[in-house]
């Protein structure tokens, strides 16, 4: 797998990680960390103030022992706290999580590991259940080679246990002298309305505690996507499909043929990409035509996420576009989904190395921990498309996501299906195909990095498996048949 980003941001805003071990004896020495911040002793706890919005803390047992408790409160926004126990160093370690976040709000528990380095972070998971604001009773132990990990809610119904059996490569790479320990995350995102605080209890307390608390309103905000609210847990391996330049002005016949096959692929997740409704991209049109259309019954159910396209920007602050779909300016956002994250950029503005979104897509990939990475946009940087040359001010943006493990790019705009060889370690896919008709011609001679070119309607499915680090897609007809298909890693 790729390199995974460092967990660091630049946002000041306070959290503080209170512990209390049974056997500390106040020896802050016999604790090693991560992360930045001040250790401290608190009325005979280990605390710590973290003074970045993004990042791990951690504090790591120096003994050998194959159990860790503790008591784990979620924020709202995008939280997760879990526990290591098998811990060799930074690049081989075994945890379990407990994980919120607004595209996932119901929660993720799962064993992960990292492995000399590579990680694999859904070797057993269960989806849903869990609440942000409560307090959960978590517990990592390892016994004959079998981890096993269990989170308790008494104030609810949640009690799950998961268990993987260590392979011979886990025995190696994590080696002697391991540890036990907790590790405490937190991002801290504009939704989140300010400063949260999480806190983690370690140790092991006569009864699990419980402490539900409501979670604050969620604004519209470039860190989430705000069509995710609400929608089911998903789990991995992670099927989606993707088009761009949907509907046509006159019928949601126009895009029936591609809508249709959101359902019938079993899509967990629908991405359009960009010139969702022709030709002004009016709010009118979207009301009597997109959503008339299987992909205005994808966006009911919730599954559906829009990126925005030029036309959309013909209506003056693309204001039928936010109207639709809920939205606000600015109109880029990321969200995870089955550990897959998704960067959806808006190609229409400012994506220079000094612009807001440039900056916000920086903190982002650095704040990434997820292992596949796809981004998805209009204007394509690669295209052998006759009727739109390449998209050259999409170079930075491209340049910024391959050096920070970026998979996969999907555009539209061009009126045609192409797919490209690897370029800087990333595919890109060009998928303009939304929309019955022919579509556009392309040059005599296609672009170096061109493997296949093809026109009329159909939508890319992608299935992506986190834990395997791979992918693959299939460009499929209205009828169903299969035009194309590609696979990597990542």
């Amino acid at each position: 797998m790729k390199r995974l980003a460092a967990f660091f941001g630049a946002v000041a805003l306070p959290l503080t990680l209170a512990a209390a071990l049974d056997t500390f004896d106040g020896d802050l020495s016999a604790y090693t960390k991560a992360g930045t911040g001040t250790w401290y002793l608190d009325n005979g706890r280990l605390a710590h103030t973290y003074s970045d919005s993004t990042g791990d803390v951690e504090i790591v047992r120096a003994v050998d022992v194959p159990r860790a408790d503790a008591d784990v409160t979620l924020s709202s926004g995008r939280s997760s706290a879990g526990l290591t126990v098998l811990w060799k160093d930074h690049r081989n370690h075994l945890w379990t999580r407990l994980e919120v976040s607004p595209a996932n709000p119901t929660g993720v528990f799962s064993i992960g590991r990292r492995l000399k380095g590579n990680v694999a972070s859904l070797l057993a998971t269960t989806y849903g259940g869990l609440v942000a604001g409560a307090t959960y009773h978590l517990t990592l132990s390892v016994t004959n080679g079998v981890a096993t990990a269990h989170a308790v809610f008494t104030g609810g119904s949640y009690d799950r246990t998961l268990t993987y059996t260590l392979t011979s490569a886990d025995r190696s790479g994590f080696g002697g002298g391991t540890k036990a320990g907790a590790r405490a995350r937190y991002l801290s995102n504009a939704d989140d309305g300010g400063s949260r605080w999480d806190n983690l209890l370690v140790g092991t307390p006569s009864s699990p505690s419980v402490s539900p608390s409501p979670s604050p309103s969620v604004s519209p905000s470039p860190t989430t996507s705000p069509s995710a609210t609400g929608s089911p847990p998903v789990a991995a391996p992670l099927r989606f499909v993707a088009a761009g330049d949907v509907c046509g002005k006159a019928t949601p016949d126009s895009c029936k043929g591609s809508g249709a096959l959101i359902q019938a692929l079993g899509a967990d997740l629908a991405l359009t990409l960009g010139d969702n409704q022709y030709d002004l991209g009016g709010y009118d049109l979207f009301t009597t035509i997109f959503d008339l259309s299987p992909w205005g019954a994808a966006k009911q159910a919730g599954i559906l996420r829009p990126a925005i396209g030029n036309h959309e920007y013909l209506t003056a602050s693309a204001a039928g576009y936010a109207q639709y779909f809920g939205l606000a300016s600015p109109f880029y956002s990321t969200f995870e989904a089955a550990g897959v994250r998704f960067f959806n950029i808006d190609s229409n503005v400012g994506v220079d190395p000094t612009s807001e979104q440039y900056l916000w897509l920086t903190s982002q990939l650095a704040a990434n921990t997820d292992p596949c990475v796809v981004a998805y946009w209009h204007h394509p940087l690669f295209t052998s498309g006759a009727k739109h040359p390449p998209s050259t001010w999409m170079q930075p943006t491209w340049d910024l996501l391959a050096a920070n493990g970026g998979d996969l790019v999907l555009n539209g705009h061009s009126h045609n299906y192409e797919r490209f060889a690897p370029i800087g370690g990333m595919t890109e896919y060009v998928v303009g195909t939304g929309m019955w008709g022919t579509g556009y011609a392309f040059n005599a001679t296609p672009d170096p990095s061109s493997l296949v070119r093809l026109n009329g309607q159909g939508i890319l499915s992608v299935s992506v498996d986190p834990v395997a680090g791979t992918w693959t897609t299939a460009f499929t007809r209205p009828d169903l048949s299969v035009a194309d298909t590609g696979s990597g890693t990542c």
